[in-house]
C-alpha cells in the first residue's frame, strides 16, 4: 500500500489523507513511515505551513502515547526519544527557513524548562504538567537563557513580572535621527533593520501590550508551542540543549541516530520522495546558515 501510494502522484487531497492516516494508523511505531510522511508533507504539492505544524504535532503526539505506555500491544519504536528530539529540531530549522525565529526560540525554550525544572514525573503526568506551566508561560516571566530566569516553578512562585530591556535605543527614534542626519536611505535601512533583529528575535515580552507588537508572529502563545513538548530523559537533557546552541548559532541539526534518514528526507523534493521505496542515506541537509533570519 505503501508503495502504491508513493506511485499515485494523481490522488486528491482527502484520498491522500485517508490513505496516509490508515498507514500510520497501522503502523504506529515506524519510524521511517513518519519520516517519510513528515517530509512528503513538507514537499507535497498541497504545501502549508499550518498544515505541516499539524503533522509534526500528529507525530510526536503518538510518541508521547508510546512513552505514556498508552499504544499497547504496539511497542514503542527503539530510541523514541532520540527521535522526537530529532523531529523537533527539524520542526525549528523550518520554522527559521520560514521566518518564524521567535516561535521557534519559543518552543526550545519551552522544551528545556519543561524537562530541566519540572518536578520528576512519568509521561502520563505531562498534561497535568503542561497545565501547571501554562500561567507561566502567559505572564511572560523570565524564561530560559533570559537574564534573571531561575525556571519556571521558582518564577511562578515568585511571581515577578520580567521588566523589558529599555536601555537600547527604540527603532522608531534610532530612524528619526538617522534621517535627521541626512544619511543615505539605503543605510538608514540597513542600520535600521540589523537594529530590529538585534532586539525582536526573542518573543514577545510584553503581556497586556499586544497592541503595541508591529509583528504579531512575535506573540508565541502556550497553545502555539505546548503540541510540541515532551519528557526527555536525563541522557538527551545535554543533547538538546547543545542542539539549541547549534540552532541559535545558524548550524544544522547534528542530532542524527544511527541510521537516520530524517535530514536527508526533509531535503528531498517532492518527486524523489516518490522515486522508490528505499530509505536514502543520510547527506544533504535540510537546512544551511544561509537561511537564518
Amino acid at each position: 500500500m505503501y508503495h502504491r501510494y508513493l506511485s499515485a502522484p494523481d490522488w486528491d487531497g482527502e484520498q491522500t489523507r485517508k490513505e496516509w492516516s490508515q498507514l500510520l494508523f497501522a503502523h504506529p511505531a515506524d519510524v521511517s513511515l513518519w519520516r517519510r510522511y513528515l517530509a512528503f508533507q513538507q514537499h507535497g504539492s498541497g504545501f502549508g505551513l499550518t498544515g505541516l505544524l499539524s503533522a509534526f504535532a500528529r507525530c510526536l503526539d503518538r510518541m508521547r502515547q508510546f512513552q505514556a505506555g498508552l499504544m499497547r500491544p504496539h511497542r514503542p519504536p527503539p530510541r523514541l526519544e532520540q527521535f522526537m528530539l530529532e523531529v523537533l529540531s527539524h520542526l525549528c530549522r523550518i520554522l527559521r527557513q520560514a521566518g518564524f525565529m521567535e516561535r521557534a526560540i519559543a518552543i526550545y525554550q519551552a522544551l528545556l524548562e519543561l524537562n530541566l525544572f519540572s518536578p520528576p514525573q512519568d509521561g502520563s503526568a505531562l498534561a497535568s504538567t503542561l497545565a501547571a506551566m501554562e500561567p507561566f508561560w502567559d505572564a511572560r516571566l523570565a524564561r530560559l537563557g533570559e537574564p534573571g530566569a531561575r525556571g519556571w516553578p521558582a518564577e511562578l512562585a515568585a511571581r515577578q513580572e520580567r521588566a523589558p530591556d529599555e536601555s537600547a535605543e527604540p527603532v522608531d527614534e534610532l530612524e528619526e535621527r538617522l534621517l535627521a542626519e541626512r544619511r543615505p536611505r539605503p543605510e538608514v535601512w540597513r542600520l535600521v533593520e540589523c537594529r530590529r533583529e538585534e532586539l525582536h528575535w526573542l518573543p514577545w515580552d510584553r503581556p497586556g501590550r499586544e497592541d503595541d507588537c508591529e509583528d504579531t508572529d512575535r506573540i508565541v502563545l502556550f497553545e502555539d508551542v505546548k503540541r510540541f513538548l515532551f519528557y526527555l530523559s536525563p541522557e538527551l537533557l545535554g543533547r538538546a540543549v547543545e542542539d539549541f546552541v547549534a540552532f541559535l548559532s545558524g548550524e544544522d541539526s547534528e542530532d542524527t541516530s544511527p541510521g537516520d534518514d530524517t535530514l536527508a528526507l526533509l531535503a528531498l523534493d517532492g518527486g524523489a520522495l516518490g522515486a522508490s521505496f528505499s530509505v536514502p542515506a543520510v547527506g544533504s541537509r535540510m537546512d544551511s546558515s544561509e537561511c537564518v533570519e
